[in-house]
């Protein structure tokens, strides 16, 4: 018979056979918090990347957004549109957001809010603000404050 070596756990001093096993159901908090700390680093790493790219090479830059902002990830998209509004392609950045609002996402709407009052294009803005209000709620107070805003502005 194989005799199993014990390892003691630097956490709670326990004797323990299978070091994986135990972190995993006695500390998965340390578990956690590394792992976080891990994604921390990747999007440290990949806005490094993306910042290079952007400074060296914008058309690949710019199609790099246009391939990612195809995946089906809301959070992505949102990224590619905020992307692309920061670089002034307000074209590109409306195309993807148009495509959002096909599935009536509250977050779509209030991005392409953003951009067309990034844009200058206040009464477009307002009637999609209305039209967001209709389709949700309209005592929702996010598009209210919108409209007093934008309001604000053009005044």
């Amino acid at each position: 018979m194989i005799k199993m070596r014990k390892y003691k756990c630097p956490f709670c001093g326990e004797e323990i056979e299978d070091k994986e096993i135990h972190m995993r159901y006695m500390h998965p908090e340390i578990i956690e918090k590394e792992e976080m700390k891990m994604l921390s680093e990747m999007r440290r790493q990949q806005y490094f990347l993306m910042k290079k790219l952007k400074e060296k090479n914008p058309s690949l830059y710019i199609e790099f957004l246009e391939k990612l902002s195809e995946e089906d990830n809301i959070k992505i998209k949102i990224m590619c549109i905020k992307e692309f509004i920061l670089i002034n392609e307000m074209h590109k950045a409306e195309e993807i957001v148009f495509k959002i609002l096909e599935n009536g996402d509250k977050e779509a709407y209030m991005e392409i809010l953003v951009l067309y009052k990034n844009m200058g294009k206040k009464e477009i803005a307002i009637d999609i603000c209305k039209k967001a209000m209709e389709k949700f709620d309209k005592n929702m107070e996010e598009f209210n404050l919108f409209i007093e805003d934008i309001e604000r502005i053009g005044d």
